[in-house]
């Protein structure tokens, strides 16, 4: 095993911890730590690797997460799916929603009540 395969290994339990943990305010320090690293030399490795900040995977699969609940889950209201994806407030999980998607999950979710997708 290279380096390289060490170190993804090593980052790729850091991805486990965050996708078994969304909902919890989750620091660098522990993904860090889950994957036996220092803080620092965590984030320049994970950034070097994944291509993206651990910041930045969080949001990315917290919005996923939130987008399959509002399409496969109407039992859940806008407010739920923002705690239940850890954003701290239904605004924010607004305002990050329509930065990556264009438009506000209400929007979404009355769009996906109209048509009748088979994905």
């Amino acid at each position: 095993m290279n380096n390289t395969d060490y170190y993804q290994s090593r980052i790729n339990k850091s991805v486990k911890y965050l996708s078994e943990n969304l909902k919890e305010n989750i620091k660098v320090a522990e993904l860090a730590e889950s994957a036996h690293f220092s803080s620092f030399h965590f984030q320049r490795i994970y950034k070097a690797l994944q291509n993206e900040t651990p910041y930045e995977t969080i949001l990315r699969l917290r919005l996923e997460k939130s987008m399959f609940l509002l399409k496969h889950n109407p039992r859940f209201n806008i407010s739920e799916i923002a705690i239940e994806c850890g954003f701290s407030s239904i605004e924010n999980f607004t305002r990050q929603f329509k930065s990556k998607f264009g438009s506000p999950p209400s929007a979404f979710l009355k769009a996906g009540k109209s048509t009748d997708s088979k994905i």
